[in-house]
């Protein structure tokens, strides 16, 4: 099956299955010619009629006999190789990709010109950046939300929201969508490392808020990562909607608050010391270590 191989401007050039090129004009195509489509040429005189194959496989390959595989590269020439032991060099320039040792392509001939095209293979899938960029400082995600507004205005009210609330920024990237920054260790914040990362998704932005507690000890931060997480998001979406400088200063002193240790959490501890003296643990433990040295002397 004759397959589109290259566009040149007003010329489209169809490779056939014996390898061979023929060229027509893009106004001989009854359809709009795209690299890869499969078609149909009838001829008559100088006269093209190209129809495009419908229903068909446009990933198919040709025929063995020019489905080969780069083997070897060499400045400018390029060896190509196929399974039954044949070989042919062809020039760098003509392939219409950049060519790589093991790549499998097409070769159409026309005299002594050749055109090489790449098999398309299947992709492999990418790495997630907002997982990578989380990994890479070993970061959990604690929440995300696509957010109306613009990419730019996204930028200013991360650095706004840390600014306001004194934080210490150590990296902020506006083409690579990343900022992050470092809490301090008091009543709202266990030295958290947040980091914000930000990607365009049509006009939107979604935005991922992902932490950790950097102390040198195992901590239960009693979800003040994640009161943060939602608290930028809180800030972000008033600041892009253009809130006046009252209102944001509300969100900040109330993100303040809702980061404190709460009152449920404080009365736990307290119960649990009134529980501890209640019951005289200390002087159940001083009557077991005098039992323990009786016993030993």
């Amino acid at each position: 099956m004759a397959k589109i191989i290259q566009i040149d401007g007003d010329t489209v050039v169809i490779g056939n299955d014996d390898g061979s090129i023929k060229e027509v004009k893009v106004s001989d195509c009854v359809f709009t010619p795209h690299v890869g489509d499969e078609v149909e040429v009838f001829s008559m005189g100088e006269q093209n009629i190209v129809n495009k194959v419908g229903g068909e496989d446009n990933d198919a390959i040709a025929e063995d006999n020019t489905t080969m595989k780069i083997i070897q590269i060499a400045g400018d020439k390029i060896f190509l190789g196929n399974d039954s032991g044949k070989m042919k060099e062809v020039l760098r320039t003509d392939c219409s990709f950049e060519p790589q040792i093991g790549d499998e392509v097409e070769i159409f001939t026309m005299g002594t010109q050749n055109i090489v095209t790449k098999i398309n293979q299947p992709s492999e899938e990418e790495d997630d950046p907002i997982e990578e960029a989380a990994t890479l400082l070993n970061l959990s995600v604690q929440t995300e939300k696509v957010i109306v507004g613009q990419y730019n205005k996204i930028y200013e009210g991360i650095n706004d929201f840390v600014a306001e609330l004194g934080y210490t920024p150590i990296d902020k990237n506006i083409n690579q969508g990343i900022v992050t920054f470092k809490t301090p260790v008091n009543m709202t914040s266990w030295a958290h490392i947040i980091q914000v990362i930000f990607t365009k998704s049509d006009d939107n932005v979604k935005v991922v808020v992902t932490g950790k507690t950097d102390l040198p000890i195992p901590t239960y931060d009693w979800g003040q990562k994640k009161k943060i997480a939602d608290n930028i998001l809180t800030y972000l979406e008033a600041y892009v909607s253009s809130k006046d400088k009252g209102e944001l200063s509300q969100i900040i002193n109330d993100s303040v608050q809702s980061q404190k240790t709460t009152t449920l959490m404080k009365d736990k501890f307290k119960k649990g010391a009134e529980k501890i003296k209640e019951q005289d643990i200390p002087g159940k433990l001083k009557v077991i270590k005098d039992i323990g040295m009786k016993k030993i002397n």
